[in-house]
């Protein structure tokens, strides 16, 4: 074979192969930028019928009847920790709050997130440090603790605005109400420490109201508590804020227990002065008692 037949020859096989790497190359990159332009198409429709679907029920509601129907559904809408709303204006339901690692059921009643539900004694409230960080009890249908490291995270978020409403019932059926301009609730690091503001409602003295800004929390297995030389958790039997043993505590042993026969003040209670003709100076036993926080 003559030299320059060997070079035509080479010459073909080299076209031959370049054709066919630029055949497959362009077949990959077809098949990559379907693959790429199809993703982006599926996660843009399913995050974008979210909103739509919010929308629909916000603008087809013509009457304020239609409008109370809604917010006080039982469905159960998803908000943040971190978001400026958690119970929508006169909802009343149940709800889901998702946080920093974890989301948390809770029950909200007109626009109110409740957080401590109290109104019987089947729910043991002589708990752990562990259990008041994440929450123990029925937190969708019957009593519980929603959890101390919520609370922190809610009232500890950016532009958090919280404000604590209590409701109580004083024995024998005497309600009780306490609003707080100001609610919020440390890190775990500063033990949950309790900040409170000026408060109103149908009282004229509450023992909250002089407390210690920044109180910490205890519970029997891990005591905080300020100004004593015994364990209040231990002594109560609940986990609470302390100082002195409190004036008020919600968690404490239930009235019916046979200790609030011998000692009041180691029982769920009450102490200030009401204006609604119950004067809870010395002490008033409660049977129930609502603790609730709006943003």
């Amino acid at each position: 074979m003559s030299e320059t037949t060997m070079t035509t020859s080479s010459t073909v096989v080299d076209t031959l192969l370049t054709t066919t790497a630029i055949i497959a190359l362009e077949t990959t990159t077809t098949a990559g930028s379907v693959d790429t332009t199809e993703a982006p198409t599926t996660m843009e429709t399913t995050f974008s019928t979210v909103p739509t679907t919010q929308s629909m029920d916000a603008t087809t509601t013509g009457n304020t009847e239609q409008l109370t129907t809604v917010a006080t559904s039982t469905v159960s809408p998803v908000y943040g920790c971190l978001n400026t709303t958690l119970c929508p204006a006169n909802f009343s339901g149940t709800m889901e709050i998702a946080c920093d690692n974890f989301t948390k059921s809770a029950q909200c009643e007109d626009g109110w997130l409740i957080f401590l539900k109290r109104t019987s004694e089947d729910l043991n409230f002589n708990r752990t440090w562990a259990d008041y960080k994440t929450g123990f009890g029925n937190s969708t249908a019957g009593d519980y603790w929603l959890g101390l490291e919520v609370l922190s995270q809610i009232t500890n978020s950016q532009n958090s605005n919280a404000t604590l409403k209590v409701d109580m019932v004083a024995l024998p059926s005497s309600a009780i109400y306490i609003q707080y301009s100001l609610f919020r609730v440390a890190e775990e690091e500063a033990n949950y420490g309790l900040y409170l503001g000026g408060y109103s409602g149908n009282v004229t003295q509450d023992s909250f109201a002089n407390i210690t800004q920044g109180l910490a929390f205890s519970t029997f297995d891990r005591d905080n508590a300020a100004n004593t030389g015994s364990s209040c958790a231990l002594s109560n039997g609940g986990g609470w804020w302390y100082e002195n043993c409190a004036k008020a505590q919600f968690t404490a042993h239930y009235s019916r227990d046979s200790i609030c026969r011998s000692d009041v003040h180691r029982c769920i209670r009450y102490e200030g002065t009401a204006a609604a003709g119950v004067n809870c100076g010395l002490t008033c036993m409660l049977s129930s008692a609502l603790m609730k926080l709006r943003l």
